[in-house]
Formats: C-alpha cells, sequence, structure tokens
C-alpha cells in the first residue's frame, strides 16, 4: 500500500545534510536538504515536504531514534 515512508539523516562533509525518504512499495526516494541536524530544521524541512504530497501518499513516517527527530509529533499535527 503505497504512502508508508522510511527516513534517515544524512551527514556530509563541512556540516551539511540532507534527509532522505524513501517510499516503501515503490522505492520512490526524495532527498531533502536541510539548514542542520538539530530537530527545528530536520522537523521543519520535512513537514514542508511532506505537506506537498498528495493525501493518499502520506500514511507513515518510520524514523530512527535519532535526536533530529524529537519533535516528531510535529509532523504528526501538520500533516
Amino acid at each position: 500500500m503505497p504512502g508508508h515512508w522510511e527516513g534517515d539523516l544524512i551527514s556530509g562533509s563541512n556540516n551539511t545534510y540532507m534527509a532522505t525518504l524513501v517510499e516503501r512499495a515503490s522505492r520512490f526516494v526524495m532527498l531533502v536538504k536541510v539548514d542542520g541536524k538539530d530537530t527545528n530544521s530536520v522537523v521543519g524541512a520535512l513537514k514542508r515536504r511532506i505537506q506537498s504530497l498528495p493525501d493518499g501518499l502520506t500514511r507513515s513516517l518510520t524514523w530512527d531514534r535519532g535526536t533530529e527527530m524529537a519533535q516528531h509529533k510535529q509532523i504528526t499535527l501538520a500533516t
């Protein structure tokens, strides 16, 4: 069933960060540029990206237990 996503944060050189979102059924990948690895930056960028998706494609998001998702409830409320 489409709409279930897996996410992770990738750290690059010079303190650059990118969030990945992979849709489980289709394996469609979205890359989300984030300003930092703090929870406000990551959650804010993910909220904006997820809100741009059609309604049927926003069923769930699975993330690891990193501190960047400490405010994960904001994503749930926004989407």
